[in-house]
């Protein structure tokens, strides 16, 4: 009897080790540690980008793939432990953020609205590869800086138009340097934006935006303020305007205007059942206006 109840705990015992060890290896642990450059605007001292605490990344192996959460390093948030479920062996390739992730990896899809708080740019679109737990990631895109008067106007968005796309599905090439860089296709779309987030509490007069790293060679700016006013500016060269990957470019206004967006006011009025010269009720499905000057 002692020896059969022996035999049972022991096999219980390796039962629930075994259990245990399947529990153990359904989760898959990275360590993660951005790129240095001057390219974003969440920079620490030593021009390293930090972790959110809301981050997720994307990885990939030969065969599967899956969404990680990102948990900073309080005593260095350049680094970051990356926790999701486990998709089998290396090789591993990473992008961040997941959101901009598609089916393969040799493809991935720039927003066109991104986001700001407090100056600094959420999401700046990182790739990485590896044959091991350790990541380390390179930046896939190049990012402009729009500079302006101290004192300028709360924005609550600053929209921006190229001569070529800049936003949308972008394959993955690589760069001058053998890194990784996100080269936009044609069908992609022309316009971008920064979205500042808590717009009235917002006081930077420095903002920063993800681009394709290319040869440009005319950009409209769109600044929107708080108070429902536009300043718009035009950046061109016949030269050719380079963005770099990894690199911040600077465009820098002596001056920022604002005026009344008369495209509000006017679609106010003519589509107004109170307006008298229009008595009929109008439902429009689609409105388009066509920028041409001031």
């Amino acid at each position: 009897m002692k020896k059969k109840t022996f035999v049972y705990t022991a096999f219980a015992l390796l039962a629930m080790g075994f259990s245990a060890c399947q529990k153990e290896s359904a989760m898959l642990t990275f360590t993660a540690q951005t790129e240095t450059g001057n390219d974003k605007t969440a920079l620490n001292d030593n021009l390293y980008f930090e972790w959110d605490d809301n981050d997720e990344v994307e990885i990939f192996n030969t065969s599967s793939h899956a969404t990680f959460s990102v948990t900073p390093r309080q005593d260095n948030r350049i680094w970051a432990d990356l926790v999701g479920q486990n998709i089998g062996e290396a090789p591993y390739t990473a992008i961040y953020p997941a959101s901009i992730a598609t089916s393969t990896v040799n493809a991935v899809t720039l927003p066109e609205y991104q986001q700001t708080t407090d100056g600094n740019l959420h999401n700046f679109p990182m790739m990485a590869s590896s044959n091991t737990n350790e990541i380390l990631f390179t930046n896939l895109c190049a990012a402009v800086r729009i500079s302006l008067p101290q004192g300028t106007a709360k924005l609550q968005r600053i929209e921006v138009v190229a001569d070529q796309p800049i936003s949308g599905r972008c394959s993955i090439s690589n760069y001058t340097d053998g890194k990784p860089y996100a080269v936009a296709t044609s069908d992609g779309s022309k316009f971008a934006a920064l979205v500042i987030s808590n717009p009235t509490a917002n006081n930077n007069d420095e903002y920063c935006i993800a681009l394709p790293a290319g040869t440009y060679h005319d950009f409209d700016i769109r600044l929107y303020s708080t108070e429902g006013a536009v300043c718009s500016k035009t950046v061109t060269s016949s030269d050719g305007i380079n963005l770099i990957r990894n690199v911040i470019t600077t465009f820098e206004f002596a001056s920022a205007e604002f005026e009344t967006e008369r495209v509000a006011r006017l679609a106010a009025h003519a589509f107004s059942t109170n307006n008298p010269n229009n008595p009929i009720t109008i439902n429009p499905t689609k409105i388009v206006f066509h920028y041409h000057s001031n």
